[in-house]
């Protein structure tokens, strides 16, 4: 290219650059002046201009702005914007302006605007829904407000009622009303009748009012649906005016209005939350694959949660959607008290005391036409209001309105599984469900107390017995019967504190810590029925194997930081995560209805295993040993005495306590009078066993016994020699006094 061509490229250029800058504005935009000059539109394509949802875009000469929707405003608080990453618009909530809507009236928030709406006794004098404008609501005159078979008292709100400014409020005068009865009075005024009902005002205004609002739900969207069920809820005036039986036919109908309206607008897996509930659910396809090891599906609500079978949700459908929905309401338990609980007919045979709702109320939904006596049952867990005491009992209950009005009932649901904090109900059918917390009177039985204290009592004498034994016979004094001392010392505290302990329950901190005490002691006993299980199977084994191993050679010191040791371990531990799991509201001893009591069942199950495989061990090695014996007839007794002893040793190592483990169900009361009467006599057994039959300590028994005998007897001879010794001293002077009266003179001489 030459430098002809270029320099007239560059003229070119140099004239159109003034053009260019007049043409176009500093955004480069659209034509600012001049004739056949044109704007550019930014709004439209292909411009890239994205103002976000709820908002347009506005294009002005040689510029352009986004502003808000009506309805809408920024977060900024600017009015215009240029791209949504500097702003976005929000919905206005004109209920929050005090002008929204004229007096009498509720103002209803809608995405991007809003309606006001009469109260309930008002009517609109431009329509029923309606912004600020002209439009006011005006007091309704009730015709008739009593109607023929009707409790209600028309249309009027209890909150109008109360109203100060409305001309009506002040004591509910109703005008142009005929003669009524229900307490109605009427007196004629000018021709007309003026009707006074004072008796039934709040109770049928409020049960009138809440039907009206479930009556009036309509099948919008599942948002406002939810919202409407809200305002039913949270009109705790008009619930609290009702009686028991307006409470339950109210209920009952805003319960099937609840699952008539919630299966209708459900339209897939959703989740609403208002206030006063909360909705969770979920559509399956009913081609989906679903069989019996399929895993149930989890809706969850408020905290609660509802687990159900895919099969149960489908039904017998083959084609098309099946939806499940999952409700849990706030407050409702507050209105469904435990009045509607009937405990004699639902729990027959059983004393109920102290009833009370103690979780959220739930609904569980399907639209299937199978409602009840499900294949899989439905299982709900619910949350605790409050924390579960240990003697506290829960009840899984459901909503039965086929009972009168409208009742708790437990029929087909059952309580899987209660800790502090959550209860696990399962039903066969679905409906709106609660847990029931109360206290059930179980009384002891008078006998079992009476042979308990019969047989604590024989027992602790007989522990006392052995223990002196223990202490004071020196022959016997090694290894084994240290460990017998220290069972029998642990066994009579453990037993003597819970007879005058256990129901040491008026001082709350006294019991808790006779409770742990309990524990402790009781734990300690098993250690050391644990050291007496192996010290016996070491004794034997050593007629197996000569000098194998020696019982002496165990330190007194080791078996004790195992024996007390062990046992404060897990008390300690015990203490400190659960302080309260030391005393119950009826015993001194731990909670049973927690975890709590798994620190004193685990280690003894464990000690009895153990006990039990020594002890059968030990009994092998002892038929071994008695099939090779020779027939030396001492020997071959003493080895039966030793089996025999072996075989007393089930008592005293604690195998016993197993029947313990089994007062559950129908063998719940034979098994709580054998495992008395067996472990009130522990005492007996370890007296007899390790103090009666051994043969060291009868040979001293007897050595006791003569000295005791021989104390009367030297004491007797004692004093028979000193009455002998004054007796010849007697007569000794009494003949020296014969003498010198017989022989004057010897006094003479004596005297001179």
């Amino acid at each position: 290219m030459g430098k002809t061509h270029i320099s007239l490229l560059l003229g070119i250029f140099f004239l159109g650059l003034p053009c260019i800058r007049q043409c176009y504005s500093s955004h480069g935009t659209g034509v600012t002046n001049g004739p056949g000059r044109t704007d550019i539109n930014e709004c439209i394509p292909p411009t890239l201009v994205d103002c976000g949802l709820n908002a347009e875009c506005k294009n002005t000469i040689g510029s352009y702005h986004c502003i808000c929707l009506q309805g809408y405003q920024t977060t900024s608080g600017e009015k215009e914007f240029q791209n949504k990453t500097e702003t976005t618009c929000e919905d206005v909530n004109e209920c929050n302006f005090s002008d929204a809507c004229p007096k009498n009236s509720r103002c209803t928030n809608t995405i991007g605007s809003y309606y006001c709406q009469c109260k309930d006794g008002y009517r609109s004098t431009s329509g029923s829904h309606f912004t600020k404008g002209a439009a006011r609501c005006e007091n309704v005159r009730v015709q008739n407000p009593f109607p023929s078979g009707s409790s209600g008292a028309g249309e009027l709100d209890l909150d109008s009622m109360n109203d100060p400014d409305d001309d009506y409020s002040d004591d509910f005068n109703l005008h142009h009303v005929p003669a009524s009865e229900d307490g109605s009075k009427c007196q004629s005024n000018n021709g007309t009748k003026e009707c006074t009902n004072s008796s039934h005002k709040p109770v049928n205004y409020a049960f009138s009012s809440l039907m009206k609002d479930i009556n009036d739900l309509k099948n919008t969207t599942l948002e406002e649906a939810m919202e409407s069920f809200g305002n039913v809820l949270n009109k705790t005036a008009l619930w609290h005016n009702l009686t028991t039986e307006k409470i339950s036919i109210t209920a009952t109908s805003f319960f099937e209005a609840v699952e008539r309206i919630a299966l209708t607008l459900i339209s897939g897996s959703q989740s609403v939350i208002t206030e006063q509930m909360e909705l969770q659910s979920k559509v399956l396809e009913a081609n989906e694959s679903c069989d019996v090891t399929s895993d149930p599906l989890s809706l969850n609500a408020k905290g609660d949660q509802m687990k159900i079978h895919c099969s149960t949700i489908i039904g017998d459908k083959t084609q098309g959607s099946a939806g499940a929905a999952f409700a849990s309401y706030t407050d409702m338990e507050k209105f469904l008290t435990a009045d509607f609980f009937d405990a004699e007919r639902t729990e027959p045979g059983k004393k109920i005391q102290a009833i009370q709702i103690n979780s959220r109320v739930v609904t569980g939904m399907i639209n299937s036409k199978q409602r009840t006596d499900f294949t899989h049952p439905v299982n709900f867990t619910l949350q605790l209001i409050q924390e579960k005491g240990c003697t506290g009992k829960t009840i899984c209950v459901f909503w039965d309105g086929s009972i009168g009005n409208g009742s708790w009932s437990t029929e087909g649901c059952e309580t899987l599984h209660s800790n502090l904090t959550y209860t696990e109900c399962s039903c066969y059918h679905l409906s709106s469900f609660a847990v029931l917390m109360a206290t059930e009177e179980s009384e002891d039985a008078p006998i079992l107390w009476i042979i308990t204290c019969i047989g604590i009592v024989f027992s602790l004498v007989c522990l006392c017995l052995a223990i002196l034994t223990f202490l004071l016979c020196r022959p016997i004094r090694n290894a084994s019967t240290s460990n017998h001392l220290q069972l029998s010392l642990c066994l009579f505290m453990g037993q003597f504190l819970f007879l005058v302990g256990i129901h040491k329950t008026f001082i709350k901190i006294l019991c808790a810590i006779i409770a742990g005490f309990l524990h402790y002691f009781f734990l300690a006993a098993f250690s050391w029925m644990f050291l007496e299980a192996l010290m016996l199977f070491l004794t034997v084994r050593n007629l197996k194997v000569v000098n194998y191993f020696n019982t002496r050679n165990i330190k007194m010191l080791h078996l004790c930081l195992f024996g007390y040791g062990f046992p404060a371990l897990i008390v300690m531990i015990s203490a400190a995560v659960n302080p309260s799991g030391y005393g119950t509201e009826k015993h001194c001893w731990l909670c049973t209805e927690s975890n709590m009591i798994w620190s004193f069942l685990a280690p003894v199950c464990v000690f009895i295993l153990i006990n039990s495989i020594l002890f059968a061990t030990t009994l092998w090695i002892l038929r071994a040993k008695l099939s090779t014996v020779n027939a030396d007839v001492s020997t071959l007794k003493d080895t039966r005495l030793l089996t025999f002893k072996a075989i007393a040793q089930l008592f005293i190592l604690g195998c016993t306590w197993i029947f313990g483990l089994f007062q559950i169900g129908s063998i719940a009361e034979v098994m709580s009078y054998l495992f008395t009467i067996i472990n009130s006599l522990q005492g007996a057994f370890i007296f007899l066993i390790h103090c009666v039959l051994n043969r060291q300590v009868r040979q001293e028994y007897r050595r006791w016994l003569k000295s005791i005998q021989t104390l009367p007897t030297e004491s007797q001879a004692s004093m028979t020699i000193t009455k002998t010794t004054d007796t010849s001293t007697e007569m000794k002077e009494k003949k020296l006094s014969k003498a010198s009266t017989a022989i004057p003179w010897k006094e003479s001489a004596t005297s001179v």
